[in-house]
C-alpha cells in the first residue's frame, strides 16, 4: 500500500526552532549564492556576445579588405 501524503507529512521529523532557523538561513544562503552565480553567468554571457559581435565585425572588414586587394591583382 502506497503511503498517503498526510501520512508522509506526519512521519517527517519536526525540527526544533533552532534547527528550523538554521535551515532557513542555510536555504537563504544557498539561494543567494545561486542568484549571484546566475548573475555572474549572465554578465559573462553578455561580455561574450559583445566579443563575438566585435569579432564578426572585424572578420567582415578583413574579408572586404581582402576582396578589394584580390580585385587589384
Amino acid at each position: 500500500m502506497k503511503p498517503t501524503r498526510e501520512s508522509m507529512v506526519t512521519s517527517r521529523r519536526q525540527l526544533t526552532p533552532a534547527q528550523r532557523s538554521a535551515k532557513i538561513e542555510r536555504d537563504r544562503r544557498r539561494r543567494r549564492e545561486r542568484n549571484m552565480e546566475f548573475e555572474r553567468l549572465q554578465k559573462a554571457e553578455t561580455e561574450l556576445q559583445a566579443l563575438t559581435a566585435a569579432q564578426r565585425n572585424e572578420n567582415s572588414c578583413l574579408r572586404h579588405h581582402n576582396e578589394r586587394l584580390n580585385d587589384m591583382a
